[in-house]
């Protein structure tokens, strides 16, 4: 079971996903999020997550995503507001070659705590 994203690309690097912010976790323990300059989006999803992820090891860069740093990503993962948290598998049918749940688990884990915290929710009146 899955489910197709599609990745965005710009001189030989993934900038984004069309409803999703994709992070890489390298072979070194760090968290990749695309610079501003290449067009990645400063995304709210991941601005919740950034302390989180730290807290568990996992710091977050913003950098090129080029197939160099692709190549030795041991986890990909996408998220957004609407869409949570999703692992990806492969990009384009090609496994990670040591593939690790630990980016997954931490984002899952954060943004978990985040919508279940009271604090992250305005109440609205009305009737």
């Amino acid at each position: 079971m899955g489910a197709d994203a599609v990745l965005l690309v710009h001189e030989h690097r993934i900038v984004d996903e069309r409803r999703s912010t994709p992070l890489l976790l390298d072979d070194d323990g760090v968290v990749w999020a695309a610079k501003d300059e290449d067009g990645g989006v400063d995304s709210v999803t991941l601005q919740t997550l950034v302390h989180d992820l730290a807290a568990a090891g996992l710091p977050v860069q913003r950098g090129h995503l080029n197939e160099r740093r692709v190549a030795r990503a041991t986890a990909m993962v996408l998220v957004g507001t609407g869409l949570g948290v999703a692992s990806v598998e492969t990009i384009d049918g090609v496994p990670f070659v040591s593939p690790s749940s630990r980016l997954f688990n931490a984002c899952r884990d954060a943004y978990e705590r985040h919508m279940n915290d009271p604090a992250t929710w305005t109440v609205l009146g009305g009737a």
